[in-house]
């Protein structure tokens, strides 16, 4: 069937879902692109009904080899519906999943969220935790919804790789610390090193601006921080979350508006393609240090001298994903990326 009214019953539903209100009403979110509508498909979530745009063909060949029904829609009619200005051609209602907090909570790393307020930050945390093998992710009261539309684009599919949980945090801490877990929070008072920790271990996350609540610093074990030199004053959230769970002590970071974007999900690739280190050069010169070998500011022209090091200088964030690949198969030491002047 060939949807054509943008005032179509479903369609209207289905735009809904862009609203907080109405998910949590309706029990369903919305995904769009075919890398998410396939991963969630295939990682088990339920897909309730799924849209391909009229002459993706191709798309549709692929959901209904997995299963899944779908209405051919027009390209009026999805724009409509997406939450990207360029839509991918496929959009999906899907049932969210429970978000109760579990009785007893996995033996492991949990990742806590402590009113976190941007979409792509919170996405990007639970992407790095997928990355990094945590057993949950636990978001407090006044976060950012996690399954709202740009939330799932940052997360590029690890919301349905490891449960999500959302409660009152600071009761939900004290139930993990009377559980034997260790409660490590990121705070300008903490130590610059990561310490010690049980195998079971919570690490919160604070708001971008104000950092941690109150009620959730108090029940710290331990505090920590990520030192930094130069200009810069504050890591994003996401970004300070995957180093501190990969123990990186970055020296500092500065980057272009290209790379602010590449940069918070260079955490997760890195982790995954497992280089010696990553710098981030912007176009001013300045590039992210993570530390070790390389102490200090740099420029450009510096880490041309470093022996073994591969400047990458991507035009998009696609183009740095195939570039990273094929740098790890060639080279286990330092990579930079550098915006395009």
């Amino acid at each position: 069937m060939l949807i054509t009214s943008t005032q179509n019953d479903g369609i209207k539903r289905l735009r809904g879902l862009k609203q907080r209100s109405l998910r949590e009403r309706s029990g369903l979110h919305l995904i769009e692109g075919e890398r998410l509508v396939l991963d969630a498909a295939g990682s088990g979530a339920q897909i309730v009904r799924a849209y391909i745009e009229e002459g993706r063909e191709d798309i549709g060949e692929r959901l209904l080899a997995m299963g899944l029904a779908f209405d051919t829609v027009t390209a009026s009619v999805m724009r409509s519906v997406a939450d990207t200005d360029t839509p991918q051609g496929v959009c999906a209602a899907v049932k969210t999943p429970d978000t109760t907090t579990p009785e007893s909570y996995p033996h492991g790393l949990i990742i806590a969220l402590d009113t976190l307020q941007d979409p792509g930050n919170l996405g990007t945390v639970l992407r790095t935790a997928d990355a990094f093998g945590a057993a949950g992710l636990l978001v407090g009261a006044g976060c950012t919804d996690p399954y709202s539309p740009k939330a799932l684009r940052a997360a590029m599919g690890s919301t349905y790789h490891l449960p999500v949980w959302q409660g009152e945090l600071a009761t939900e801490l004290l139930r993990l610390k009377v559980s034997g877990y260790s409660l490590v929070c990121g705070h300008l008072a903490g130590e610059e090193s990561l310490p010690e920790l049980s195998p079971d271990r919570v690490l919160v996350i604070g708001n971008e601006g104000s950092g941690l609540t109150d009620a959730a610093a108090s029940l710290a074990d331990r505090y920590i921080r990520i030192p930094m030199e130069g200009s810069v004053e504050s890591l994003n959230a996401a970004m300070a979350a995957g180093m501190a769970k990969q123990g990186l002590v970055p020296v500092f970071c500065v980057y272009s508006s290209f790379l602010q974007r590449s940069f918070d999900m260079l955490i997760h690739d890195v982790s995954l393609l497992r280089l010696h280190a990553v710098f981030c050069v912007d176009r001013a010169g300045l590039v992210g240090s993570d530390g070790e070998t390389h102490q200090g500011v740099f420029d450009i022209s510096y880490l041309r001298t470093v022996p073994g090091m591969k400047i990458l200088c991507p035009a998009s964030f696609g183009e740095l994903e195939q570039m990273l690949r094929r740098a790890v198969s060639e080279t286990d030491g330092p990579v930079a990326v550098r915006s395009r002047s």
